[in-house]
Parts: C-alpha cells; structure tokens; sequence
C-alpha cells in the first residue's frame, strides 16, 4: 500500500508538469498568433495608406495631363494639309 502512494504521487506530480508544459506551449502559441495578427494589420494599414498615397499621385497626374491637353477648339482647329 505504501509503494502504492508513493507510484501515484510521482505519477501525479510528473502529469501535473506534462499539463503544465502543455498549458505554457498554448499560451506561447496563442501570444504569437496575437502578435502575427498584430503585425498582419500593421501591414494592411500600410498597404491602404500607400494605395492612398498612388491614387492621389495619379489623380494629380491626370489633372496635370488634363491641364496640358489640348482644348477642343485646338483640335478642331489643326490645319491637316500641313507636313512637316
């Protein structure tokens, strides 16, 4: 009976530091799955403000282009018999 007691505290304490190991690795597991998801929306918000960013620049583009385009009356008005 005395062997007993003894073969299930030893099993007792080496399941309790199995589970406790267990536990720890989820945990460990868990904080980065939190810090990935931290850092994925650190990289969506970059890649929003950089589209952000292109869309103006082509929008200033294309207020430029239109600015330097030709008016219709300057089209309407081009002399096709002249060759340079």
């Amino acid at each position: 009976m005395f062997w007993l007691a003894i073969v299930l505290i030893v099993a007792i304490s080496v399941a309790g530091g199995i589970i406790e190991k267990i536990i720890k690795s989820r945990e460990r597991t868990q904080k980065m799955e939190i810090e990935m998801m931290r850092e994925q929306i650190k990289l969506e918000e970059l890649k929003y403000k950089n589209y952000q960013l292109e869309t103006d620049k082509m929008r200033l583009e294309l207020k430029q282009d239109l600015k330097n385009a030709p008016t219709k009356d300057e089209l309407l008005n081009v002399d096709l018999t002249k060759h340079d």
